[in-house]
Parts: C-alpha cells; structure tokens; sequence
C-alpha cells in the first residue's frame, strides 16, 4: 500500500481593517501564485487590497499596526492587513 504525503502550500492572507471593530477576512493566495502574477508581490497585494477596499492605504502585519517599511521585499508575514486613511 502506498502512501502519500501532502505538506501545506503556505499561503499569505490579506484582511480589511474596515472599521474600530476590527478586521475583516478578504481573500487568502498561495504565496507560489503571488510570484507567479506578480513581480513585487506585496505591492500587488496592497493594490488587491485597494481593489477590494475602493480606497488608497497601506499595508501592515498587524490590525492597527504601523505601514510596513519596504513593498519591494519578499513576503514574510502569513497575514497582511489592508489599512485606508479613509473609513467606510
């Protein structure tokens, strides 16, 4: 009988803080897809966080946290939080 493994693809989450409740669940890709369509992959993931939000912000790896420092760098956290300046 053969058997067969299957490890977890690691996938990178992105979540819309929308108001002061907290953060909403937006979409989750697998971090492989995200170099495949993207060359800067959290720039792309802050323009799908634009896209979904319908407004310009910024990316965090905490709900209320500060903007991360650097969208030219490799994906680090499992979870990014799509931050506007403007609230709906």
């Amino acid at each position: 009988m053969a058997t067969t493994t299957t490890t977890a693809t690691p996938i990178v989450e992105l979540w819309l803080t929308v108001d002061d409740d907290g953060a909403q669940f937006a979409l989750s890709i697998p971090i492989s897809k995200c170099w495949q369509l993207a060359l800067r992959p959290l720039k792309w993931i802050r323009f799908l966080g634009f896209a979904i939000y319908g407004s310009e912000g910024y990316l965090s790896t905490s709900d209320a946290g500060p903007p991360i420092p650097d969208y030219n760098h490799r994906i680090l956290a499992p979870r990014y939080y799509f931050i506007s300046n403007r609230k709906l």
